[in-house]
């Protein structure tokens, strides 16, 4: 944090990382909540489970989809931040950050 807020990170390309990234971060939960919201208008309403495997059959399911979501959150969030930046970019911000922490 220290880089990004004071150090070298805070100028050049990266000097609105953090908060480009937190600014696309909620745009991208927004929209993700207005979807959810959308989607479960349109859902009949679940009876939940009649047996512990069900049971435990949906908790897996739910995990399996929490850490998709996860995932599609984070590309998302990255590719809207620094899609635009090129491998020079990104030598240029690891070398900073290098020389920063030694």
């Amino acid at each position: 944090m220290r880089f990004l807020l004071d150090g070298p990170g805070a100028k050049g390309r990266s000097k609105d990382a953090l908060a480009t990234y937190l600014r696309n971060l909620s745009a991208f939960l927004k929209e993700q909540e207005a979807l959810e919201k959308k989607k479960e208008g349109s859902e009949k309403p679940d009876e939940g489970p009649k047996t512990e495997e069900e049971e435990e059959k949906r908790f897996k399911a739910g995990q399996e989809r929490w850490k998709q979501r996860e995932r599609e959150l984070l590309e998302e969030v990255f590719k809207r931040t620094f899609g635009a930046w090129s491998e020079g970019d990104w030598r240029s911000f690891e070398a900073a950050y290098l020389r920063f922490v030694s």
